[in-house]
Formats: structure tokens, sequence, C-alpha cells
């Protein structure tokens, strides 16, 4: 993976560096999991989840989503799929609505970034 690459996605909030250690080291793994990331549907499910105010069914998406970006390093939205997952779990509901937006910025950008380059 070249400097640039890894510039690239850095500035969609992803450690690079700290996912290639996550995976021992071999960057062809890394790079096969951050394809496979734009087939993860959990994002949708969450939003679907929000749109018809099944807060269950979000939390266990938004959740399941955070799980995958803490192990691919993808800090900023890692941050934000584990602030609205304690949203939800606290019934803040609103809360949780208002860092969809942000989160759906951060996912946007991770996404661009990977199809980008892979």
């Amino acid at each position: 993976m070249t400097d640039e690459i890894k510039k690239d996605l850095a500035l969609a909030g992803i450690d690079v560096n700290g996912g290639i250690d996550r995976c021992m080291g071999n960057e062809g793994l890394y790079e096969r999991f951050l394809k496979k990331f734009l087939n993860d549907g959990n994002w949708e499910g969450f939003m679907k989840a929000m749109d018809g105010k099944d807060y269950k069914t979000a939390e266990s998406c938004i959740h399941s989503l955070k799980g995958v970006c803490g192990n691919l390093s993808m800090d900023s939205l890692y941050a934000s799929a584990s602030e609205i997952t304690g949203f939800l779990r606290a019934s803040e509901y609103e809360k949780a609505e208002m860092l969809a937006k942000k989160a759906g910025a951060e996912y946007k950008a991770v996404c661009d970034a990977i199809k980008r380059w892979f």
C-alpha cells in the first residue's frame, strides 16, 4: 500500500497502520477486509431502523458496525458508532438521531476512500 493511499485513508479517519497491525502485519489481508467493509449492511440496517423508529434494531446494527470499525481501525466512525450506541441504550433517541448525521458523513468518507483505491 503506497503512502498516498495510506494518507487518503487517514484523511477518512482510518488508522491504516493500526489496521495492518490488527491483521498481524498482513497488508493484503487488511486490504481485503477494507473491501469487504463496503458490503457490510449494518449502516444501511441502522439507518432503516432509525427511520422506522425501531431503536432496538438500530442499536443492534450500530453496535455491530462499531465492532467492525474497531477491528479495521476506522477510528472516527468507531467513536461515533460508540457514542450512538450509548445514546440508544440510554433511550436518548434524539441525540442518537443528531449524531447519526455526523456519522453518515464519516461513513461516506470511509467508503469513498476505500472505493478510490480498491
